[in-house]
């Protein structure tokens, strides 16, 4: 398969990431990370440059769910992420009460090889999108009944963003696994690239590697495990017939 033919048809493969059908989706995406790894491999031969993309800037920490997210999609697809923290004009940011002419942020990066990078930033952008989908969905029926005079309070407000939080890195780890038994299944070895690796100690060494984990905060287990089983719920038998063999 040509580096032209991967790319075309990981793309096509993102774009059934869309589908309503989260079984679909989800199956998608770990093909094209299947593609993404063999074509690496072959990648190796053509030396290409290291390239380092800034995939979010934000001027407060970003969450850990989100982080966790990036750290997954990055160990899976050949990449390595980290935050930077730098400074960046009010102009670019709305900070309330900020009388500052730059305003400090974080920015989270991925670095690896150009075409590791650019299927990385995509799929995070997709599971990102079905993941806050899956929420609404299961937040609408979560919360069903519940009076509306509550749901305006703030000891409710709080509860909720609890319950989110742990949907999120439910999800996370979810998809980790599931991206785990989808290289264990095809008899994928994901190995970072020595030219990053080198890259990053070179440029970076003094930069915060991010660690796929959970926060420390109260688990609300209900809302953990459904976010694990929409993470997870990829079924190798829907992949197959998605690709045509």
């Amino acid at each position: 398969m040509t580096k032209e033919q991967a790319q075309e048809k990981i793309s096509k493969l993102l774009k059934l990431s869309e589908s309503p059908n989260q079984n679909e989706a989800f199956a998608a995406l770990a093909k094209a990370q299947e593609i993404a790894l063999k074509f690496g491999l072959e990648m190796k031969k053509l030396k290409a440059e290291v390239l380092e993309k800034t995939i979010q800037s934000h001027y407060k920490n970003f969450p850990k769910w989100y982080r966790l997210l990036l750290s997954v999609i990055a160990q899976h697809f050949r990449c390595r992420e980290m935050t930077v923290q730098g400074y960046k004009p009010c102009t670019e940011f709305s900070v309330r009460g900020s009388k500052s002419t730059q305003v400090k942020v974080d920015e989270i990066i991925f670095i690896g090889m150009p075409s590791d990078v650019d299927i990385a930033t995509q799929c995070l952008q997709y599971s990102v999108n079905s993941m806050n989908k899956l929420w609404s969905d299961w937040y609408e029926g979560y919360s069903k009944g519940t009076n509306t005079a509550v749901k305006r309070t703030k000891e409710w407000k709080n509860y909720v963003s609890k319950v989110k939080r742990n949907y999120r890195e439910g999800f996370g780890m979810g998809l980790n696994d599931v991206l785990t038994q989808n290289e264990e299944q095809y008899g994928l070895v994901v190995v970072i690239p020595s030219e990053v690796e080198d890259y990053c100690s070179e440029m970076h060494s003094d930069v915060r590697i991010l660690k796929a984990r959970q926060s420390n905060g109260e688990l609300i287990s209900q809302a953990y495990r459904k976010g694990y089983k929409d993470g997870s719920q990829t079924k190798p038998e829907t992949m197959h017939t998605m690709i045509g063999g």
